[in-house]
């Protein structure tokens, strides 16, 4: 059979209703009982069983008579024995002439290096301190005191350290280990690893067959001369990269254009801006910045070029809406290279121009 556990206490959410002592000492009669007395006599059995349950001796009550050798719990938790009969609302803390405690009924000896007894753990300062030898050490005292005491080492810290393997070292990701001069040693380049590597001789540049082998600078520079001539019209060969600047020179006869420098040469002083008021400006190496203004306005205003001129040779006009006021007429005055005036014999109206000219 499986020992029930009292989790629940009868009634402890409902309504109970003391009979008094009259009627605990009587009992029940020929009657049938009421359910709040019913519920009160539960409830006080479910408590004192819940109490020795949780606690395995009875607590201390003040309203209990307690004799010689009877054993309570005290509200701090310890155990205490009657010393005395009629032991009647002296609590167990603080009346030693009524109880004693447990613990001063109990004798054992301290632990020495001779007499086996009772210790205290040390704390954690103390097993740090390593100066007490009276207290005990628990595993995890000693690992801790270990740890404060010698520490991982660390870019910082200087502390104990695991060696690395030669696959540590050659991976080159673990941040804890340390690398020996074996280890170091195994760490040589590869196709697919970066390591130690050693220089190559001049023959051994020269001869073109060592793979595991570095150049110097030079070494590289004696072998490329010696193996691919300066480029020309007649001949292969190795050449320089034009600047942008040589390249839009237009000299140098030695250098190479990239299709970036040439599109930089072609592009050079190019310019375009799109809409109802724009201007396009040819590059340098066409028509020597030719340049296209173009609007919309009304007579009255000054118009002003999306991009002023250097030189302007000339102003064309025509109206916007030629059908519906056919009379009227729009031209250009007051020119200048960075707008001019648009004139009409009539009301305002929108009309279109382009402007010629340098810039």
């Amino acid at each position: 059979m499986t020992r029930p556990t009292i989790d629940n206490v009868w009634a402890s959410g409902g309504t109970s209703v003391d009979p008094g002592a009259s009627k605990i000492n009587t009992g029940w009669l020929a009657e049938i009982p009421p359910f709040e007395t019913q519920n009160f006599w539960q409830n006080r059995v479910d408590q004192l069983l819940q109490n020795i349950e949780q606690n395995g001796i009875m607590e201390w009550d003040a309203a209990t008579t307690y004799s010689i050798g009877s054993w309570v719990l005290g509200s701090d938790k310890e155990i205490y024995k009657s010393i005395t009969n009629s032991n009647t609302g002296n609590d167990p803390i603080g009346s030693p002439l009524n109880w004693t405690a447990f613990t001063d009924l109990v004798s054992v000896s301290d632990a020495t290096e001779t007499v086996k007894g009772i210790a205290e753990i040390a704390t954690l300062t103390e097993a740090q301190a390593g100066t007490d030898d009276t207290r005990i050490m628990t595993p995890k005292k000693v690992k801790d005191a270990i740890q404060q005491i010698v520490p991982d080492a660390s870019t910082a810290v200087k502390g104990k350290v695991e060696l690395a393997s030669n696959s540590e070292t050659q991976a080159g990701t673990d941040t804890v280990r340390a690398v020996t001069p074996a280890g170091l040693a195994s760490v040589t380049a590869t196709e697919t690893r970066a390591g130690l590597v050693e220089r190559a001789t001049d023959a051994e540049a020269d001869a073109g067959l060592d793979t595991t082998r570095y150049l110097s600078p030079k070494q590289l520079a004696d072998k490329i001369s010696s193996e691919v001539p300066v480029a020309s019209e007649t001949a292969q060969g190795k050449i320089e990269i034009a600047t942008q600047a040589e390249t839009d020179a237009e000299v140098d006869d030695t250098r190479a254009v990239t299709p970036k420098k040439l599109l930089g040469k072609l592009t050079l002083g190019f310019s375009i801006s799109l809409g109802t008021q724009g201007h396009i400006r040819l590059p340098n190496f066409m028509a020597g910045g030719f340049t296209l203004n173009w609007g919309r306005g009304t007579g009255g205003t000054n118009e002003v070029f999306s991009r002023p001129f250097t030189t302007v040779y000339g102003v064309v006009m025509s109206r916007y809406n030629s059908t519906a006021d056919p009379e009227r007429e729009a031209q250009p005055q007051n020119i200048t290279t960075t707008g001019f005036l648009i004139s009409t014999n009539g009301p305002a109206a929108n009309n279109f121009w382009v402007a010629v000219g340098v810039s």
